[in-house]
Parts: structure tokens; sequence; C-alpha cells
């Protein structure tokens, strides 16, 4: 038998794979971390299948991937499409270990996916991918300044928008807020709209970053930087997730 352990949020929500594995036996509920709990037995057979079946999963969303990526000839779909393989493989190592620990003879013939290769070959992706940004509203560029060190620390480059490949536009917006003691706050924000060369655009989901007012000025420009820094996350989750 083997134990399968699972962390959920609500009281209602499905256990999902150990509910549809095995059998749960426990679960608890957490007050001090507002999480809840689950504790189920599988037969090894059943395990075994289900690991394989993960793996085989996961194999199939990395090929796809790294075909995309050899595929296309746009810069910035190349380059999400690496990531996006690059993200999958731990866990698909993971999912091996997990299946060699309970039968090795289940593992044979299945290569460990080799992650450095892959995010070198989106290092050499990302350096083919030239932005041009535009922010408006940004206060002394911080914003800017933090988006392009961040992107930059991935390859991607900053370039005239005549060699651009891949457009970013937004505006910061400030507001402040009175909190539920009174206090106010300095509250900074940006949606990103992206979009590259071929017409497909990103959605970016917008970020924002608060501070107290009380702080003074050099509060405000570490928001800006730290929105900045965020906006870059963003930015990297979208191309990982691919374009539309």
């Amino acid at each position: 038998m083997v134990e399968l352990f699972k962390e959920f949020r609500g009281r209602g929500e499905r256990v999902g794979s150990l509910e549809a594995a095995g059998k749960v036996v426990e679960t608890w509920y957490d007050r001090n971390l507002n999480a809840h709990y689950a504790l189920a037995v599988i037969e090894n057979k059943d395990a075994e299948s289900m690991l394989s079946q993960k793996i085989d999963e996961a194999d199939r969303q990395i090929s796809f991937a790294l075909y995309e990526a050899s595929t296309t000839p746009w810069p910035v779909r190349q380059w999400g499409a690496y990531l996006r393989a690059a993200q999958a493989i731990p866990r698909r190592n993971e999912l091996t270990a997990q299946l060699t620990a309970l039968s090795p003879s289940a593992t044979e013939g299945r290569v460990p996916q080799q992650r450095s290769m892959v995010l070198r070959q989106a290092g050499s992706s990302a350096a083919r991918v030239g932005m041009e940004i535009h922010i408006a509203n940004d206060w002394e560029g911080l914003v800017k300044k933090e988006l392009v060190r961040a992107l930059a620390g991935y390859g991607v480059r900053l370039v005239p928008a005549f060699a651009a490949n891949f457009q970013l536009t937004g505006t910061v917006v400030v507001d402040t807020r009175v909190d539920d003691l009174g206090f106010p706050w300095y509250l900074v924000s940006c949606q990103i709209k992206a979009k590259t060369a071929e017409g497909y655009s990103l959605e970016v989901p917008p970020a924002r970053v608060g501070r107290k007012l009380m702080a003074g000025l050099e509060a405000e420009r570490e928001a800006r930087r730290e929105l900045g820094i965020m906006l870059a996350d963003r930015i990297l989750e979208q191309v990982a997730g691919g374009t539309r």
C-alpha cells in the first residue's frame, strides 16, 4: 500500500487525484494555516499505473512544446515554448523518481529530461526577442527600468522601435486607500498590453503594489521598482503560457 498526502484549501473541495486513485482515510484542518489536509491509501499497482499515466502526459506536453519551439519562425513563441517545456520537466522527473522508488522496472527506458539544455535553448531564443516598451506616467522611469532589468536577465533585449518584435505598453496608475485601521496607503498599479510582431497578443494580468503614505518618497520609489519586477513575472507567465 502507498500513502498519498494532499493539501486543499476548501472543506468542500474534492481531493482530486487522491479520491480518484485511492481511499481517503483521514482528513483534518489546521486552523493556524487555514488549510485542509487529506491522507489516502492506494494499492501499489494502482499507484504505478497512475504515476505512469502522469509521466506519459508530462512527456506529451514537453514533446509538444519542444516541437512548437523547433518549428515556429516567431521568436516570442519559440521562447515561450522552450520556457513551457522547462517548467514541465521538474515535475516530470519528480514523478519518474517516485515511480522508480515504487517499482524500479517500471521506469526502464524512461530517460530523465535535461532541463538545463532546454533552458539554454530558451536563452538563445530570448536573445532573438527585441522589446519596445512604452509606459506612461512612469515617474523617473522606475517601472520600466526594473521591467527591462528583469527581462534582460532572461536574455531579452531593449531595441529601437523599428527592430522590435515584442511591444509592451501600459500606464502606471496611482491611487490612495485607507485601511481598516485608518492608515492611508499609496497604491501603484499597471496593466501591460503585449503584442508580438506577427500580431499575437498576451493577456497580462494587472499588477499592484502598496506602501504606507507616511513612509515618504523612497517608499514610492520602492513600490514602483517592485511593480516593474512583478510585471516582468506576469509577462513571463503569459509568454510561457502561449500567445493567442
